[in-house]
């Protein structure tokens, strides 16, 4: 007994199927009485607030690790694995003589003298 396995055919790079009856039969209907048809939906702003003076503007992380200080360490090299909310653990190389910040959470470590 031979199976039939089906085979998908793309369009050169798309991931448009030649065969039409793989996708849903309602694609092109509203199924909830909550929605918005496709032609109102995809119309207007995404955001109904567009002044940003009244936007709420948080400090980036950038500012908010600039304000915590340099910890100095007396070995060459320094794990670091993110503290309270953590991150995978990674070994810092502190041999330029300078400040080094870890790729995870942004801690700087620099070498006593």
């Amino acid at each position: 007994m031979k199976l039939k396995i089906p085979v998908k055919r793309y369009l050169s790079n798309t991931s448009v199927f030649l065969n039409k009856k793989l996708q849903a039969p309602n694609r092109n209907k509203t199924w909830s009485l909550s929605q918005q048809s496709k032609e109102k939906a995809m119309t207007g702003p995404r955001f109904e607030q567009t002044d940003f003076s009244v936007q709420p503007a948080p400090l980036s992380a950038q500012e908010l690790i600039s304000k915590v200080p340099v910890k100095f360490v007396d070995s060459r090299v320094v794990s670091c694995d993110g503290g309270e909310l953590g991150h995978p653990k990674v070994y810092i190389n502190l041999d330029q003589g300078k400040a080094t910040s870890c790729g995870y959470c942004g801690q700087r470590f620099q070498l006593k003298h």
